[in-house]
């Protein structure tokens, strides 16, 4: 979504930049705009990208990761049995 205000057309280049937690310079995205639609009073689009370089990549990975170290920890058991007679 972009903003009542901006005009943008199909063949449009744009660049998406962010910084992530973590890394020492920003992520640069370069899109391409291939469909322009509204949503409600809000102008919007679709876009392709021109390329992946290795820091998207790494930050890829890395979400990836923690996703799947956080899916790790939801599975593990929870239940704590305290076995009294093991000790009698």
């Amino acid at each position: 979504m972009l903003g009542k205000t901006t005009a943008i057309k199909n063949g449009d280049s744009f660049t998406l930049s962010f910084k992530p937690e973590g890394f020492a310079k920003a992520i640069e995205v370069p899109f391409v705009v291939v469909r322009c639609f509204n949503m409600g009073t809000y102008s919007a689009v679709g876009c392709k990208m021109r390329g992946i370089d290795s820091r998207l990549m790494s930050y890829i990975i890395s979400l990836k990761k923690r996703k799947e170290e956080y899916r790790k920890i939801q599975s593990q058991s929870k239940i704590i049995v305290d076995d009294k007679s093991a000790t009698a």
